[in-house]
């Protein structure tokens, strides 16, 4: 596992987000080449400590997103209009599977 300078785990190749740090501030782009984003990647660690992440950009490679109750702490997502899975329709504040809506 690597971690970049931000403080976020991904796999050693790069494709795999694992962990958001709860101490992350601000705007976070995910880069391309990034192809999934675990299960409770942004989850609250320890119980009750709430990450500080306002705003999260999701690249047109993520095609494959875990649950996580994290997102709701979120103030704005936003998904490349690229992606060929997921969209954040009309600033909806929502991870949505375009197919299936």
């Amino acid at each position: 596992m690597k971690t970049d300078e931000y403080g976020v785990k991904y796999s050693n190749n790069g494709r795999i987000l694992y962990e958001f740090p709860n101490e992350l501030e601000g705007e976070y782009i995910i880069p391309e080449g990034v192809k999934e984003i675990k299960k409770y990647a942004l989850e609250c660690r320890p119980y009750n400590v709430y990450p500080k992440l306002s705003s999260l950009r999701i690249s047109k490679t993520v095609v494959k997103i875990g649950h996580s109750s994290g997102y709701k702490w979120l103030d704005s997502i936003s998904i490349d209009k690229d992606n060929p899975v997921y969209d954040s329709r009309e600033d909806c504040k929502a991870i949505i599977e375009t197919k299936s809506n």
